[in-house]
């Protein structure tokens, strides 16, 4: 960050934007000295990825989209919202902003929107980054997807999630998706050099038979390793929720499956 007649703020070298703050203004905040400047004048709280401030005037360099409920437009001046509004930058770089309950703007900033989601600690506030989601399974998804100890390992807004979370021995893998997907999961980065039994929850599909929509089916198979690949089918604002177990068998067996109740 730098100061002089306004804010003007870096990631990686390459400008997200210029504010003007108001140097009357009291937040309460911690404060920070930037290039000798009175802290008096900007009153800031750095985050790890971002930053809270009081701004007059918020301006984006030349090309910036956003994306919010509206839609997708280009804009050169933001007037934060508190729902979530998404920044991509001409340069590559995403952000997401929003007004707080005091009046503050935060930023927060990222390389790719699933690396700004794995950089923030506000988990909550990406809700709207998911998918529409239809069906049991891929709301039973996005509820795993939204616990702060999921790292996101796919992501684009509107469009879909991948995520991982681990607890007590066992990971759990969930995705969610507005367009019909096929997803190769590769393992090799998330488990060990085990045996594992995959619990696979997903949604129904034509080849399940003619009774396929709104079913969930549920498939059991032993004997996976990191080195398996296996493929999930997701239809049309579905999703799949995967969970694997250590075993003790190495012989790769399906166990069961079988289709259950209707959402």
């Amino acid at each position: 960050m730098e100061a002089a007649d306004s804010l003007r703020v870096f990631f990686d070298g390459r400008k997200m934007l210029e504010g003007e703050t108001p140097s009357s203004r009291k937040t309460g905040m911690p404060n920070v000295r930037l290039d000798g400047v009175s802290p008096s004048i900007y009153e800031i709280e750095i985050r790890d990825n971002g930053f809270r401030i009081f701004a007059e005037t918020l301006r984006l360099p030349e090309g910036t989209l956003l994306l919010d409920a509206d839609g997708e437009r280009e804009i050169q001046t933001l007037n934060p919202q508190s729902t979530p509004q998404f920044l991509f930058y001409a340069h590559g770089r995403v952000a997401c902003a929003w007004r707080d309950g005091e009046g503050a703007t935060v930023f927060l900033f990222g390389d790719s929107p699933k690396e700004l989601m794995n950089g923030s600690t506000a988990v909550e506030k990406f809700r709207q980054v998911s998918p529409d989601v239809e069906t049991p399974v891929a709301q039973r998804a996005a509820a795993i997807l939204l616990q702060k100890n999921t790292r996101f390992l796919r992501a684009e807004i509107g469009q879909f999630l991948l995520g991982a979370r681990n607890e007590n021995n066992t990971l759990w893998l969930a995705g969610a998706t507005g367009a019909p997907r096929v997803w190769t999961l590769r393992l090799e980065d998330l488990l060990d050099e085990k045996f594992y039994t995959l619990t696979l929850w997903r949604d129904g599909l034509p080849v399940d038979g003619e009774n396929f929509p709104g079913t969930e089916i549920e498939e059991i198979f032993q004997g996976v390793t990191r080195h398996d690949k296996p493929a999930v089918e997701m239809a049309k604002g579905g999703g799949f929720v995967a969970r694997f177990e250590p075993c003790h068998e190495t012989e790769f067996r399906v166990l069961k499956s079988t289709e259950g109740g209707r959402g």
